[in-house]
């Protein structure tokens, strides 16, 4: 169903209620943000982003997992949020160094 609503007289917009998508596009985020900060306290400088990129593409896993088995709102939101941690993954892949992701497995 559309957001707009038509009738003979007029056309009216009829927002949608904040849902999961919401949810997803401001938790994802946070979510990613905590890592970082987690990861940089407790790890070497230099093995950070391997870190991140490995944890990030865990969370997008299931998050996609998580899209992959819902419906409606909630797959939707999942959806998002697997995205968002996809992109930071990949974000982490290109901004660390393959040898410290070689060296943080050893």
């Amino acid at each position: 169903m559309s957001s707009y609503s038509t009738s003979r007289e007029r056309t009216t917009f009829q927002p949608q209620q904040p849902g999961t998508d919401d949810i997803a596009l401001l938790g994802a985020p946070l979510v990613l943000l905590v890592s970082i900060g987690m990861l940089a306290l407790k790890l070497p400088p230099d093995v950070v982003l391997p870190a991140l990129a490995m944890m990030s593409t865990l969370f997008a896993l299931v998050s996609g997992l998580v899209a992959w088995r819902a419906q409606g709102r909630v797959k939707s939101g999942a959806e998002l949020a697997a995205g968002i941690f996809a992109f930071g993954a990949v974000a982490a892949c290109i901004l660390g160094d393959p040898d410290q992701a070689a060296l943080f497995l050893k």
